[in-house]
């Protein structure tokens, strides 16, 4: 939410700080993006994203169909629904 809120600003923003004004361990999480800790891990699941056809956040699947973009949640219940009337045919 905090990155959410601050969406115009995360190229400049101070993300050690932010941290700690959501209650982390600053010198835990400086240490883990110092030392790149889970770069890989978020570089696979970024090109499995990009290989998926998600082109942008955010992203869903249902029952393995991309919808892109953000929707109210009566699309989505709408969309499951719809997607469990056909997988009981």
């Amino acid at each position: 939410d905090a990155l959410f809120d601050r969406q115009a600003q995360l190229a400049s923003l101070d993300y050690t700080a932010l941290a700690g004004e959501i209650g982390l361990n600053t010198e835990s999480f400086k240490a883990c993006v110092d030392a790149r800790t889970h770069k890989a891990e978020v570089e696979a699941d970024f090109q499995a994203g990009v290989a998926a056809g998600v082109e942008g956040t955010p992203g869903v699947f249902i029952n393995g169909v991309l919808v892109a973009g953000a929707y109210p949640y009566e699309t989505f219940q709408q969309l499951i629904d719809q997607t469990l009337a056909e997988l009981e045919n």
